[in-house]
């Protein structure tokens, strides 16, 4: 890995391995649950950031989720049972073991990439 530990990148080679285990896992654990990418566009990421900025955040926390029938609200059918992620922002507070980043949920979640597979053209890990 990075021996920067300030910066969030990962050597390519590290990204490929953190992918081909979680599609490994997937193929072991068969369901209809399997995604190996999910892609937002870049109007989504700057309003992500935008947003970040003017709640003083000082974060991002990414969830693993997965689609219900429930939460499909102007998604695709077939995205049901998928595995997506989701984006919530943090803000600095106090806890038992000093500063940590709390989920700031006065704002919705953001969500609603397309998946991968369906929309897997121009994947390269």
């Amino acid at each position: 890995m990075n021996e920067d530990k300030g910066t969030g990148s990962i050597p390519v080679e590290v990204a490929k391995q953190m992918v081909d285990a979680f599609t490994q896992y997937n193929k072991e654990h068969p369901s209809d649950a399997y995604t190996k990418a999910v892609w937002f566009p870049l109007e989504q990421i700057e309003r992500i950031y935008n947003t970040l900025k003017e709640q003083s955040a000082d974060g991002l926390r990414v969830y693993f989720g997965q689609y219900t029938k429930d939460c499909l609200a102007g998604m695709p059918d077939d995205y049901i049972g998928r595995n997506t992620v989701i984006f919530v922002p943090t803000t600095k507070a106090k806890g038992y073991g000093g500063e940590v980043h709390e989920d700031d949920l006065s704002i919705d979640p953001e969500n609603k990439g397309e998946l991968c597979p369906n929309q897997c053209d121009g994947t390269a890990l």
